[in-house]
C-alpha cells in the first residue's frame, strides 16, 4: 500500500508526490518479484519485463486512485 492521506491531490505538487510514491513502490514490488523468480530457478528476467511490470502497476494504482476521488 501506498499511503496518500497527508498529500493534496488537487495541487500540482501533490499529484507530483503521488506518482513519486507509486513508482517507487512499483519498482519495489517488481524488484521483489524479480528477486523470486530467479531464486526460483529462472537465471534471467529481462529488463522489458521488469519494465512492463513498472509499467502495469503504476497504471493499476492510478486507475484506483481515479476510482476513489
Amino acid at each position: 500500500q501506498v499511503s496518500l492521506a497527508d498529500l493534496n491531490l488537487n495541487r500540482p505538487a501533490g499529484q507530483a508526490a503521488a506518482q513519486a510514491r507509486i513508482h517507487a513502490a512499483a519498482v519495489r514490488l517488481c524488484g521483489s518479484m524479480r528477486d523470486t523468480v530467479e531464486l526460483g530457478g529462472w537465471e534471467r528476467l529481462n529488463a522489458a519485463s521488469s519494465q512492463g511490470c513498472v509499467v502495469r502497476a503504476v497504471e493499476r494504482a492510478n486507475a484506483q486512485m481515479a476510482v476513489s476521488r
